[in-house]
């Protein structure tokens, strides 16, 4: 996966929330999804990161362009954590 102007698409689409895009957002993307009256949620999804050895998504990126985050566990076959404590801790 690579940007394809992922957040902004979101945007134009009137989309609520994008998952999966921890580093696919540019900072276009960015500021398009926070200048909504109803901006696009990112969900960071930080249990996935270790299976594949990803490194941290930019949130603090994402917080600073007034991009409301949220979190989830993104339970499925390679990531067996339902925690939201766990997910939370991720997050400090």
């Amino acid at each position: 996966m690579h940007p394809l102007q992922y957040g902004t698409t979101a945007a134009d689409l009137g989309a609520r929330a994008i998952s999966h895009c921890e580093k696919m957002l540019t900072r276009e993307d960015l500021q398009d999804m926070a200048r909504k009256p109803e901006p696009v949620f990112v969900v960071l999804l930080l249990t996935t990161k270790f299976i594949p050895k990803l490194p941290n998504p930019p949130a603090r990126d994402m917080i600073t362009a007034s991009v409301p985050v949220t979190l989830g566990s993104d339970y499925n076959p390679n990531v067996h954590c339902l925690s939201m404590p766990l997910t939370v801790n991720m997050a400090q």
